[in-house]
């Protein structure tokens, strides 16, 4: 259905008629004309037309777009008002599950956060624009967030390029609209509703147009709760409750009452488009969430979504993901937020990546010999500062940040696209390239190109702050350890060496000769149509192929592919020898990607020895008694009131030995008579009041 709508003024409730002429990506033009119509109480004619075969815009068909020329008339026909010509394009946009489908096919958002709109003019320009959008998608990005989060006086500049390039480049953006804190957070007012519908109504005018736009987001930062990166809490059936007077003056929950006021106000002015809140966790049609878990394991971050994607039955989007995010690297752990507050921080840069790299992470070359001064220089002032003000250096560590960086995404960002998330944002973008040369001030292309069109055309082009931004060489830039990852991680074509097929992000490498190993080769397509790919798998043993195999996989788009590696380790391999399992797989287009994963051999574990004299074990509860027996380690039980402790070789107290280990107790006489020499082990004890 082709729908039409058209302000009108000064028809004094006459009845028209309009008539359109499309221009469809081909050339050819259909004409519509309506019955006659009267304008509503709102000024508004509004009309549709059947359309049986429209051209579907997607973002791998970006230039079906068509041209609309509406003319206004009287009923005998007279030409009355002509409006300017429209571009738009049509394309079906739905939630089914955990999915966004897209004409049919599942979407999966892989975006950054743009500041286009809040930029200078040649930043905001078209031409850079299409940059943007394009250097993005080099880097497999397919999707944007804009970065005006409200519209308050001075924080939004132009927007009609961005969108144009997106609707051009096939790139998909989810559009803040306003935010309830510019109006007081009193939407539950009827003239500040009033005044909300408004600017809301205004600002979907300028983009209803755009196929590009397919989510609207809003109240950013403002509807989120404690508990909204639990990991079993993210399955959008989680309710937060908001009812009781306790909670009547909770903050998250005075917002998300409002927040919804601000959501039906929109749905009501667009039906057609998704709404989601930034940072609100369960709320509406999905769950998003900043979701920064700082130093939480590699694996443990990898596994994240497990609950989401088994029982989730709404979308998730990631809408800043830490990778961890760059704040993390600070000694300050609150309780204000690191951003707005000063304190007395250090740059601990070295100290955690050791625990990735080991001594080689306290290396003092000059840049981490140059963060130490910096931070010693903040330091001298005596007084707190902030975390803007220390992070600086830490840039330049590449090693120590992003390679760290790095080593997490290489495993989180494969693992959350294989469980099906449904859109992620990394954060920190900034630092996925480095500026290696200048780009010069110099003059618009074409400055009086289009004269006669709407749009802005700066007179200089300058350099941007991102390799995204800039418009100039793009060799004046390079990508750091972060964007080598991202460049390798996040195509549409993704394929790597995983764990078994029922357990795929497992990482076991210790086998035994003649040991079944278990592997897996996923094939991601976030491409918009099935492909079929050819794989190949080889055990390479020194010089030597030990085992392999080859074939092909059809995979749906948006689908994937887990194709089953059982291979047994030769009989003969020796304890601490290496096998590496060597994958490729070509996609269309003569796309190659290949991955390897190291085995290590490891020989049956040796007979445990029996000591010399005998473990002499004080187990209350016998608890620990049955583990030995099982271990088949031989012990002698040990009452706590014997006087030979010295002849003992150890003491074994189990895991409630402490109970009975007390001042006046029976076992408390053995613990002061233990002799040199003589090895006493304490664990698993209970928690003791």
């Amino acid at each position: 259905t082709l729908a039409f709508v058209v302000a009108v003024s000064g028809l004094d409730g006459r009845p028209v008629r309009l008539t359109a002429d499309v221009t469809r990506p081909n050339g050819r033009t259909m004409t519509f004309r309506s019955d006659p119509l009267t304008a509503g109480p709102d000024g508004v004619l509004r009309w549709t037309a059947r359309w049986s075969d429209p051209d579907l815009w997607d973002t791998d068909r970006p230039t079906n777009r068509c041209v609309a020329r509406v003319t206004l008339s009287d009923e005998r026909g007279r030409l009355i008002d002509a409006a300017l010509p429209v571009v738009f394009g049509f394309r079906e946009l739905w939630i089914s599950g955990r999915d966004f489908v897209l004409n049919g096919v599942p979407i999966r958002l892989r975006a950054l956060h743009n500041t286009t709109a809040n930029a200078p003019a040649d930043t905001a320009c078209l031409t850079s624009a299409l940059t943007t959008c394009r250097r993005m998608a080099l880097f497999g990005f397919n999707a944007l967030i804009t970065g005006h989060y409200d519209f308050s006086p001075g924080s939004t500049g132009y927007l009609d390029a961005l969108l144009e390039a997106c609707d051009r480049t096939g790139i998909i953006v989810c559009f803040s609209l306003p935010h309830i804190k510019d109006f007081g957070s009193r939407l539950d007012d009827p003239v500040v509703a009033a005044r909300y519908r408004a600017q809301t109504a205004w600002l979907i005018r300028r983009v209803r147009q755009h196929p590009s736009v397919l989510f609207y987001a809003m109240n950013h930062n403002a509807t989120g709760y404690y508990g909204d990166q639990n990991p079993l809490k993210i399955n959008g059936r989680y309710e937060l409750p908001e009812e009781g007077d306790a909670l009547r003056g909770v903050w998250s929950v005075r917002n998300r009452q409002q927040a919804r006021i601000a959501e039906r106000i929109a749905r009501e002015l667009d039906p057609t488009r998704p709404i989601y809140h930034h940072q609100s966790g369960h709320f509406g049609a999905m769950h998003t969430v900043n979701c920064y878990l700082n130093w939480a394991p590699i694996q443990e971050r990898s596994d994240w979504l497990e609950h989401w994607a088994t029982h989730g039955v709404k979308p998730l989007f990631f809408v800043e993901w830490g990778l961890p995010h760059i704040s993390s690297w600070s000694s300050y752990r609150g309780p204000h937020f690191i951003w707005r507050c000063e304190a007395f921080q250090s740059l601990w840069a070295a100290e955690f990546a050791a625990q990735f790299w080991g001594d080689a992470a306290y290396r003092d070359d000059p840049p981490a010999i140059g963060a130490l001064d910096h931070e010693e220089r903040l330091w001298a002032r005596g007084q707190p500062f902030r975390w803007s003000e220390l992070y600086p250096p830490l840039c330049n560590l590449e090693s120590q940040y992003q390679a760290v960086q790095a080593l997490h995404a290489e495993d989180n960002w494969r693992s959350h696209r294989l469980r099906g998330v449904s859109a992620m944002l990394p954060w920190d973008q900034g630092h996925f390239w480095r500026r290696v040369a200048p780009t010069p001030l110099r003059p618009h292309p074409a400055p009086f190109g289009g004269l006669k069109q709407p749009g802005i055309v700066p007179d200089r082009l300058g350099e941007g702050r991102q390799y995204i931004h800039d418009t100039g060489d793009p060799a004046a830039f390079e990508p750091t350890a972060i964007g080598r990852a991202f460049l390798r991680w996040n195509q549409p074509d993704c394929a790597w060496v995983a764990g078994p097929i029922d357990d795929p992000t497992s990482k076991d490498h210790l086998f035994a000769p003649g040991q079944a190993v278990r592997k897996s080769l996923v094939v991601l397509n976030d491409r918009r149509r099935a492909q079929t790919v050819e794989w190949a798998w080889l055990l390479r043993r020194g010089e030597r192929d030990a085992a392999g195999d080859r074939g092909r996989a059809t995979v749906a788009a948006a689908g994937q592919a887990r194709i089953p590696i059982e291979v047994c380790l030769p009989g003969d391999a020796m304890h601490g020898e290496q096998l590496v399992l060597l994958a490729s797989v070509q996609f269309a287009d003569h796309v190659v990607q290949s991955d390897e994963f190291v085995l290590h051999v490891v020989g049956p574990p040796a007979s445990p020895a029996t000591p010399a004299r005998p473990v002499r074990l004080h187990d209350p509860r016998g608890l620990t008694a049955a583990e030995f027996r099982r271990l088949g380690i031989p012990f002698e039980p040990f009452a706590g009131d014997r006087e030979e402790e010295e002849h003992a070789q150890q003491e074994q107290p189990g895991p409630h030995a402490a109970e009975d280990v007390q001042p006046g107790a029976r076992g408390a006489k053995w613990t002061g008579k233990i002799s040199h020499g003589v090895r006493r082990f304490l664990y698993a004890n209970r928690r003791m009041a």
